[in-house]
């Protein structure tokens, strides 16, 4: 058991990894987005794929031993969380790893959400000035158009 344990302390700190660099790209995501930078994020959103691919690996690699766990504590492992395998076993140091493991993802995470959430809405911003540039240039082109028509005709 202490191995299975040892092996999902290891994975979470990976995914913390791939977490912490997700968040670094997005960062810097955000000024390419202000600066309207599309080559270098096109770049950026390829690094991203990348670190998300890895990322799903160590998420099924987490699943399998955390299955295993599941397996040597008779538990169900659709059911059972970090939280849970950290109240389950009985080394207190083990415990309190896993549970840090767990708060610090889960803060990583909350962080990430919220930079996505600020980067998604300067896209929105950033479309809709694209789509009343449009519209001001369909204007003038509508009106240069009439005052053409008109010119001709008089």
């Amino acid at each position: 058991m202490a191995s299975l344990i040892e092996d999902l302390l290891y994975t979470l700190g990976e995914q913390k990894t791939c977490l912490e660099e997700l968040l670094i790209l997005s960062k810097a995501k955000r000024d390419l987005i202000v600066n309207n930078d599309i080559e270098n994020l096109q770049s950026m959103t390829a690094a991203e794929s990348a670190i998300v691919a890895k990322n799903q690996k160590l998420d099924k690699t987490r699943e399998d031993i955390t299955a295993d766990i599941a397996t040597v504590l008779a538990e169900d492992a659709k059911e059972l969380t970090i939280t849970k395998i950290a109240e389950l076993i009985n080394d207190d140091k083990d415990k309190e790893s896993l549970t840090k493991a767990r708060d610090e993802l889960d803060g990583i995470l909350k962080d990430l959400k919220r930079q996505n959430d600020q980067n998604h809405e300067l896209i929105n911003v950033s479309l809709d000035f694209i789509e009343f540039s449009m519209n001001v240039i369909r204007e003038n082109d509508m009106l240069e158009g009439a005052k053409n028509i008109l010119d001709t005709e008089g």
